[in-house]
């Protein structure tokens, strides 16, 4: 009784090893939802019920297939991203756990008489060694990407089409190379030394191509990816530098008023001596004009800020939307200058091009700017032609330039993440709102 407690046990220790392998796998493609911890947290409970069912019941022979199911279902609800993109991520981590796992068999039943893997004798003891060996080269695997690869690069969310089908087609290649060249050399051809160490050298080269090729892949997501940095750097250079050549000019009417403004005193002082009323209105009115036109649209008391908020203000202006800025920001800086850039230069491109597509007249990007004790809130609202599904937090995007509108908003999400703020959009009633919380003593 206490040997087939044992044996139970061991086999759950397994399963539940796997099934974390599984999960590590594919969040190297998928990004996790919020709260995902308490979701593993309760699929391993379900999945603990599973199994002790499965054990006072054998002959109940549904087990395997509904963990599977469950399985499959939790991946759903645990991972962001598209239908189609947790297919692709489920697919490619099943390859490669098959091509790890065959590699690890080989070497385990390498030294053997037969396939020890395969031995009635010893299933339980070799599927615990290559549970354990494959721990050791996931960990191995880890300590590699993380020197070579950046911790996004390979999410499918943010990756082109194209980079995507590279990624999908790797593992299958290296599962169908891997089952073709088994069973050749098992039943057809005849190598000079092992099979088996014939396999663990195909598996192993599969591997490292594999790795090799996802590296490659990594260093052409961050090519894109700068690039578009480089984009949206040069873009806000200009909106700086057009706002301090706004500046200069506004300045320079300052100091041509304050020279004339004696002047212009003494002439209103001669129109209401000889009662002219109206014409030292209209002077009034007209230096009132020229104060106006010397003062900055939007002030924010963030220079960066400033630039980008006047600057948006006049695009939005020029296709007819009504731009409006409501708040002051916190004089100590706690947040770097590119960040609080990145924030309002993509919320405010995104927010201004989904107002330019309403046919409403009264299309409108209103951004509002609160403190509330220790935090700052962000509120950036516009019109939009029809209501936006919002699924995990993220928007179906409908530009051409798919990869640069993902890219922005990936970006607002990571700075504020950086600051461990919080991120949240939503639509209604033809109104898109992007939220955005910040710890001011960040």
């Amino acid at each position: 009784m206490s040997v087939n407690i044992g044996i139970s046990l061991l086999q759950l220790a397994v399963n539940v090893i796997e099934l974390f392998v599984w999960f590590f796998l594919i969040s190297v493609f998928l990004y996790f939802k919020e709260n995902h911890k308490k979701k593993i947290a309760c699929f391993l409970a379900v999945y603990l019920i599973l199994y002790i069912v499965e054990r006072i019941f054998p002959q109940i022979l549904l087990f395997n297939l509904a963990v599977s199911i469950y399985s499959r279902f939790v991946i759903y609800i645990l991972y962001r991203g598209k239908l189609l993109h947790k297919f692709f991520a489920f697919w490619i981590s099943n390859c490669l756990n098959y091509v790890l796992d065959m590699f690890i068999i080989s070497i385990v039943s390498t030294g053997f008489d037969g396939n020890l893997f395969f031995s009635s004798m010893q299933e339980m003891n070799s599927k615990l060694i290559v549970t354990l060996t494959k721990l050791l080269l996931i960990a191995l695997i880890c300590v590699l990407f993380k020197r070579l690869v950046s911790p996004s690069t390979l999410k499918i969310e943010i990756m082109s089409n194209s980079h995507t089908l590279l990624l999908a087609m790797l593992p299958i290649f290296g599962y169908v190379t891997m089952c073709v060249l088994d069973y050749g050399v098992r039943t057809y051809i005849k190598v000079p030394f092992s099979v088996n160490l014939f396999l663990i050298i195909t598996y192993l080269a599969t591997i490292i191509y594999n790795i090799v090729v996802m590296v490659l892949i990594d260093k052409l997501v961050l090519n894109r990816r700068y690039k578009l940095m480089n984009d949206i750097s040069q873009e806000q250079l200009l909106i700086q530098f057009n706002h301090y050549e706004s500046l200069k000019e506004k300045i320079e009417q300052n100091k041509k008023l304050k020279h004339d403004m004696k002047n212009h005193m003494l002439c209103i002082e001669a129109l209401i001596s000889n009662n002219a009323l109206e014409e030292a209105k209209k002077l009034l009115s007209s230096i009132e004009g020229i104060m106006q036109e010397s003062d900055l649209e939007i002030s924010s008391g963030n220079s960066i800020v400033d630039a980008i908020l006047n600057e948006k203000s006049k695009l939005a202006k020029q296709h007819g939307i009504r731009f409006l800025f409501e708040g002051v920001l916190p004089q100590d800086s706690f947040i770097s200058p590119i960040d609080i850039s990145t924030i309002f230069s993509n919320a405010l491109d995104n927010a201004i091009e989904a107002a330019q597509q309403d046919d409403n007249s009264n299309r409108f990007v209103e951004t509002t700017i609160k403190i509330r004790g220790k935090c700052l809130l962000i509120l950036i609202e516009n019109s939009v032609k029809q209501d936006i599904s919002i699924k995990d937090n993220t928007i179906e995007t409908t530009k051409d330039n798919k990869g640069k509108h993902g890219f922005g908003l990936r970006n607002i999400r990571d700075s504020v993440e950086k600051y461990g703020g919080d991120f949240n959009i939503s639509c209604r009633d033809k109104s898109f709102t992007l939220e955005i919380m910040l710890s001011i003593s960040a």
